[in-house]
């Protein structure tokens, strides 16, 4: 039985390897700087590659989302907690009875 844990003869990544999302985008920055395309530009076009993997156009529009999509900031919501709010049954009623939708009784 093999202990667990320490060093491992030719465990994990190879000395000098360049881990695949590093890959991507080194060659992002060589081709946005010889073209003068903008790295936005060249992970659309290399999510639209159909010759490359499925991995890989994953990879390049997970990490183009967020030009394109913000994400959204938290927003702090201040409540008066004393507020009442009093609604009567003709309130929420009388834009039914109004509208012309409804046929009148």
């Amino acid at each position: 039985m093999t202990a667990r844990g320490g060093h491992r003869q030719g465990a994990g990544r190879p000395k000098g390897a360049v881990a695949k999302h590093r890959k991507l985008a080194n060659e992002a920055t060589q081709q946005a700087v010889g073209t003068g395309e903008t790295p936005l530009a060249f992970l659309l076009s290399f999510m639209r590659d159909p010759g490359k993997s499925d991995k890989d156009r994953l990879a390049a529009a997970t990490a183009a989302a967020g030009y394109v999509h913000p994400r959204l900031a938290s927003v702090d919501v201040k409540a008066d907690v004393e507020a009442t709010v009093e609604v009567s049954r003709i309130e929420l009623i009388a834009p039914a009875i109004a509208s012309d939708d409804h046929p009148t009784h």
